[in-house]
Parts: C-alpha cells; sequence; structure tokens
C-alpha cells in the first residue's frame, strides 16, 4: 500500500507508534494525504502561524508546516507550542458536507464510512449541517504549477547558499546533474523527482515577473477568496470532505493557507485507511478542532498497523 505524499514519514512514524507525535510540512496536500492512509490525525494551522524557518523551500508562498499525532487532543497540544497565539474563537459551527463531485468514483463502502460520520456530526449537535456542492472553480493548476516552479527555482538556490550544502550544490541545475550522476541513490523514478525539477528548471521568468504575479493572483482568486466566498453564500464556516488520496478534496484548503484536520474515518475490508477533512476560515482552528475531537469521541476509527 502507497502512503502518499512528501510527509508520508511523519505519517508512518506515528502511525506505527515511533513517535507520540511529528512535523510535517503541506504546499499541495502532502500532509493531509498521508494523515488519512496513516490512519493518524494530521493538522496544518493556517498559513503563517508556525514558522517555516529552516525547511526546504518548495513554493513559500504555499509552504506550511503540520503536525501528525494520534489523537486530536495531541495535535492540539503540540500546535500550541509552536504555532503563534490566535484568540479563541466564539462562534458557533455550521459544515458544509460537501460529498460531490468528490464522492462520485469512491467506492460505496468508503462512501457508507462516509455517511456514518455525518450522522456523528448530526448527533453531537455540535454544527448545523448543510448538504452542499463543492465549486470546481477552487481549482486551477495552471496557476498552482506556475507559481510552485517559479517559486522552487528562486528560493532553492536562496536555501542552497545559505544550508550546508554551500558550495557543493548551489542551484536547481546543480541537483538535477546530481541526480543524473547517481541515479541509484536519487530513485529518477519516483514521483516529484527528475521529471519536476527539469519543468521548474525549464521556466525562463522569476518571482518579479509579470507572469508569476498574474498567476498568484489567479491562485488566490480561485481559492482563498473562492471559498470564502462559497462560505459566506451558504452560511457554514466549516467544509468537510473525504481525504481522499486520488480525488484529493482537501488540496483547495492548502492552496488557500486554510486550516485543515483529518481524522480516521475507518479502513477499507481490503485494509485501506481513509479519513474524514474539516477546513475553516483563517484563524479559526479552533472550530475544526472543537468539531474533529467531538467527532473522535464518539467515533474513534483509528486502527493500529499490524507489523509483518
Amino acid at each position: 500500500m502507497t502512503t502518499y505524499g512528501s510527509s508520508s514519514g511523519s505519517a508512518v512514524a506515528v502511525s506505527a507508534n515511533l513517535a507520540m507525535a511529528s512535523l510535517a510540512t503541506d504546499t499541495c496536500g502532502s500532509l493531509i494525504t498521508p494523515s488519512s492512509a496513516g490512519m493518524v490525525v494530521g493538522s496544518k494551522a493556517s498559513y503563517g502561524r508556525i514558522s517555516n524557518s529552516g525547511i526546504v523551500p518548495l513554493a513559500p508562498s504555499l509552504d506550511s508546516i503540520g503536525v501528525m499525532t494520534r489523537t486530536v487532543e495531541d495535535n492540539l497540544k503540540v500546535l500550541n507550542v509552536i504555532a503563534s497565539y490566535s484568540p479563541l474563537c466564539h462562534s458557533s459551527i455550521r459544515v458544509g458536507i460537501v460529498r460531490y463531485p468528490y464522492l462520485n468514483e469512491t467506492s460505496p463502502e468508503i462512501i457508507s464510512q462516509f455517511n456514518k460520520m455525518v450522522t456523528h456530526i448530526r448527533k453531537a449537535e455540535l454544527a448545523i449541517v448543510e448538504e452542499l456542492t463543492l465549486a470546481p472553480t477552487f481549482y486551477n493548476y495552471p496557476a498552482f504549477e506556475t507559481v510552485i516552479d517559479v517559486e522552487l527555482k528562486h528560493f532553492i538556490a536562496n536555501y542552497l547558499t545559505t544550508s550546508a550544502t554551500k558550495g557543493y550544490v548551489s542551484s536547481l541545475d546543480d541537483i538535477i546533474k546530481l541526480n543524473q550522476r547517481y541515479p541509484s541513490i536519487s530513485g529518477l523514478d519516483r514521483k516529484y523527482q527528475q521529471d519536476f525539477l527539469i519543468r521548474a528548471n525549464a521556466v525562463e521568468f522569476g518571482i518579479k515577473s509579470q507572469n508569476y504575479t498574474q498567476a498568484l493572483q489567479q491562485l488566490k482568486d480561485n481559492t482563498y477568496d473562492a471559498i470564502q466566498q462559497f462560505m459566506t453564500e451558504n452560511n457554514i464556516n466549516i467544509i468537510m470532505v473525504m481525504s481522499d488520496n486520488d480525488n484529493m478534496p482537501h488540496v483547495p484548503a492548502s492552496q488557500a493557507g486554510l486550516p485543515i484536520i483529518s481524522i480516521p474515518a475507518g479502513i477499507t475490508k481490503d485494509g485501506f485507511p481513509f479519513g474524514v477533512s474539516f477546513y475553516t476560515v483563517p484563524r479559526h482552528e479552533c472550530l475544526i478542532f472543537k468539531l474533529a475531537r467531538a467527532v473522535e469521541a464518539v467515533a474513534p476509527s483509528r486502527t493500529p498497523p499490524t507489523f509483518l
């Protein structure tokens, strides 16, 4: 079984009980996806609440550090230590349940479990639940790819000039050549390896170009602004989706820099774990943690892994 995402190592460490908590980075769902696959609780705070100092940059406009734990309570404790202060929010919880278009190609077994989680929310009487369809305009992958490519090429060079690799590799081009020189070590056949780096390195415009600034604005319009408008129009402050490893309905929250948490929802008869995600408006992490903790209490769904 694949563990998905660049933060899968962090998820596996917690899932296997090797650590109580781990930190992970997220740019486009690479924290939530392995959390779902590893049956752990994964959260990402509002963009900017946790310092990115010291991490290897992919796209600093999107990069965020998050937390992985086995329980919601542990997750919140770690977040409170590493995140900047945010005033407590006193809003009532109003959840928008988004099934479509994401559940169209999901197995009936997972859909059934998703429906059970919705039922638990209703029984908890913590939230007003509305059935909604998520707007497709929340995605803008061309703009997203442009932002990632430009920022990776620019910021990785800055990082390398101040890191322990100074004098050995100093640019994205150097990394590509190093991978070509040692293919057995670099794993050139793996996802997000050489092809991704080559694509970013081929970009001919930089962070001061109009192409980049337009892409960054388009990304904001199609994710952050669109989600805020969607929540306002539907009078909700939390969106609930499957932490689907294929359709990845949680990605808009990553692209918009919104706080999100994934909790285990179950495991299929074939042994495949899956979770549900809640995301909300900026600086209102308390809403999703309150909901996640309530659901976890009435429907504990984590199954510890078995070892061969």
